[in-house]
C-alpha cells in the first residue's frame, strides 16, 4: 500500500503469469506510480490478474489497463471473480466469451431490481463487470430475498450458493448459521443454500454482482446502490481517494426521513489544503448524477473508513462510527435544518469555514 511499485516490480522481474488483489490495490497502483515507473516494467507475461470485490468497478479495470499498457499489460488479463469466506473462497471465475467487458444498464431501473440495457454513453448508464462462471461443482441461483423464489433473467436478486466448499456454519452461532446457511426455495424446498447477502444477476452463464442487499440506500421509497454513489463521490475531485468512501443513511430525528451521509477519505498530499472545492464537488456530483442531495459530507484522513481485510467497505460500521461521533474530519458540511426553505449550506472548516460563510453572507446581502 505504501509503495505499490514493489508488487509490480516483482511481477515484472519474476515474469509472473498470475496475480490477484482487491480492487483498491489496482487503484493504488494507478494513483501512486509515475509514467516513468510504469514504462520501466514488463508485464507482458501476466495472463491473469485476478480482481475481487463487491462489485468490481469498471473504471478500475479500464484505468489499470490503460495506465500499464506501456508495460505490455493486456486488458483481457484482468479477470474479475466472486467469492466469500463462507464458501472458502471462490464461487465464480473466468469470464464467458459471450460477455465482453462491462454490461451497461439503466441506473433507475437497477434500483427497482429490473435490468434494462442502455448504451454506454446513456446519461443514466451504470457499468457492471462480469465475475465469471460457476466453478466446478458450485451452483449459483439468483433469488428474491423476500419471497425466496428464483428471479427471472431480467431481475436482480440475492446470490445463493451451494457446493462442496460452502462451510457448515458459524462457530457457536446456531441462529445465524440457520439463517445464512440453511436457505431453501419457497416453491420447491430445494436446498440448503448459502445466502451471500450480495445482489446480482446471471447473463450468458456469467455472474454480475450489483451490490449488498442490506446496504441499499432507501430515500423516499427509492432505492440506490451505495457503491454507485461512492463511485461518483470518489471521482468528483482529485483530492479524494477512489474506492475509499462510504455512503449510508441516518435519521436526524425519529420523525425525519432517511438522509444521505457521505464519508470520504482524502489523498494524503491534499491534507492541509483547502478542501472546500472537494466538498462542493461531492454535493454537486451526487445531486446531478443520482438526483438526491447529501445531508452530511465528511472528509477524513486515509485509512479511516472501516473496511474488511480484503478492502470491502463496512458501511454499517461506518454508520455506527458516524452516529457515535467517532470520526475526526479534516473538512465537513452539514445541511442546516432550514435548508428545505432555501437557507444557504454551512461549511465547517475551522478558520477557513468562517471566511467562506462570511462570503456567503455578503453575497446573500447583495
Amino acid at each position: 500500500i505504501k509503495k505499490p511499485q514493489r508488487w509490480l516490480e516483482m511481477l515484472s522481474r519474476r515474469r509472473a503469469t498470475i496475480t490477484g488483489a482487491p480492487t483498491f490495490a489496482y487503484d493504488v497502483c494507478v494513483k501512486n506510480t509515475t509514467a516513468a515507473q510504469r514504462a520501466a516494467l514488463d508485464l507482458s507475461s501476466l495472463t491473469h490478474a485476478w480482481i475481487g470485490t463487491e462489485p468490481v468497478r469498471a473504471t478500475t479495470v479500464a484505468n489499470f489497463a490503460e495506465a500499464f499498457a506501456p508495460a505490455g499489460f493486456q486488458l483481457n488479463g484482468i479477470q474479475a471473480a466472486f467469492g466469500l469466506a463462507e464458501s472458502s473462497l471462490l464461487v465464480t471465475a473466468m469470464q464467458s466469451p459471450e460477455v465482453a467487458g462491462a454490461r451497461y444498464v439503466d441506473r433507475t431501473e437497477l434500483g427497482r431490481n429490473h435490468l434494462v440495457d442502455v448504451p454506454a454513453n446513456h446519461p443514466d448508464a451504470v457499468a457492471l463487470v462480469g465475475c465469471g462462471r460457476e466453478l466446478d461443482d458450485m451452483r449459483v441461483l439468483i433469488v428474491d430475498p423476500e419471497t425466496r423464489l428464483e428471479c427471472s433473467p431480467d431481475q436482480v436478486g440475492e446470490i445463493w450458493v451451494s457446493g462442496p466448499s460452502v462451510a457448515q456454519g458459524y462457530w457457536n452461532r446456531p441462529e445465524e448459521t440457520a439463517r445464512t446457511f440453511g436457505a431453501t426455495l419457497a416453491d420447491t424446498g430445494e436446498g440448503p443454500f448459502l445466502r451471500t447477502g450480495d445482489l446480482g444477476f446471471m447473463c450468458a452463464g456469467e455472474l454480475f454482482v450489483t451490490g449488498r442487499w442490506n446496504d441499499l440506500v432507501s430515500i423516499r421509497d427509492t432505492k440506490y446502490y451505495p457503491n454507485d454513489i461512492e463511485d461518483t463521490v470518489g471521482s468528483s475531485d482529485a483530492a479524494l481517494m477512489p474506492g475509499r468512501g462510504a455512503v449510508f443513511t441516518v435519521k436526524p430525528n425519529p420523525h425525519a426521513d432517511e438522509q444521505l451521509v457521505v464519508v470520504q477519505e482524502v489523498n494524503r498530499p491534499a491534507l492541509g489544503s483547502d478542501l472546500t472545492g472537494a466538498v462542493e464537488a461531492i454535493r454537486t456530483g451526487v445531486t446531478a448524477t443520482h438526483g438526491i442531495s447529501p445531508h452530511d459530507v465528511l472528509l477524513v484522513e486515509p485509512m479511516q473508513v472501516p473496511t474488511t481485510t480484503s478492502g470491502k467497505i463496512q458501511r454499517s460500521a461506518c454508520r455506527q462510527r458516524f452516529t457515535d461521533g467517532g470520526f475526526a474530519p479534516v473538512a465537513e458540511w452539514h445541511a442546516p435544518a432550514a435548508e428545505r426553505t432555501g437557507t444557504a449550506p454551512q461549511l465547517n472548516l475551522g478558520a477557513l469555514g468562517n471566511v467562506f460563510k462570511a462570503a456567503i453572507q455578503q453575497r446573500r446581502s447583495q
